[in-house]
């Protein structure tokens, strides 16, 4: 009983994860430039974000969901122009002359923070696990507090295992890939993130002035 409620998690978690997204393209831009490791530990703050939001929808913490909800606006503004930001860095990065870049714990906390931040300002999120868990058949009321905790581990596994996977495949395209090229796409991301910062302001205050 219990491991179905694991593997439900599991499948949420892919769910959420594996849409190319913003956290995406960082996480294949980070592996392409520094490694397995790197990316890896991009992929992890995305899932630790993923692990909060997860546990409020599955829990049905309303009055936190709730208010950040409430406060979605600015939290979401924030998300926004540091999406921004790290287009314009990644666009205007400088090239490298070396092909491989030591990891350090420096750029782990970095990488590990700026996915951690950016997948945790959108709250709607909450909506978005809430309603997967709804879709799936997954009542709260016949829930126990240990069939709860398995679907959080669940979903926490189930995005590490997303982001595994993608920082695996992107790791053995690396050593393919010659240095100009990984320059090259350092701009293609910088661009692309860029697009997402634009599209999602667009998104928000269509809604917001609905």
């Amino acid at each position: 009983m219990y491991i179905s409620f694991l593997f439900q998690g599991i499948i949420i978690g892919i769910s959420v994860a594996a849409p190319l997204g913003p956290i995406g393209v960082l996480c294949i831009n980070r592996t392409l430039e520094n490694g397995f490791i790197n990316g890896f530990i991009s992929g992890l703050g995305a899932a630790t974000a993923d692990l909060f939001y997860g546990i409020i929808a599955a829990l049905g913490i309303s009055i936190l969901s709730s208010f950040l909800l409430q406060i979605q606006f600015p939290i979401r503004i924030i998300g926004i122009l540091f999406i921004l930001f790290l287009g314009l860095k990644y666009l205007f990065k400088k090239e490298r002359n070396n092909k491989v870049i030591k990891n350090n714990k420096t750029i782990g906390i970095s990488s590990y923070t700026t996915t951690f931040i950016l997948t945790l300002t959108n709250p709607l999120t909450i909506l978005f696990f809430t309603g997967i868990i709804a879709g799936m058949g997954i009542i709260q009321n016949n829930r126990s507090n240990l069939d709860s905790i398995f679907l959080i581990s669940g979903i926490f596994v189930g995005s590490l295992i997303w982001w595994f996977i993608l920082s695996t495949i992107t790791s053995l395209l690396r050593k393919r890939i010659e240095n100009k090229y990984i320059n090259l796409l350092n701009k293609i991301s910088g661009i692309i993130l860029i697009g997402f910062s634009i599209y999602l302001s667009f998104s928000f205050f269509n809604k917001v002035t609905l």
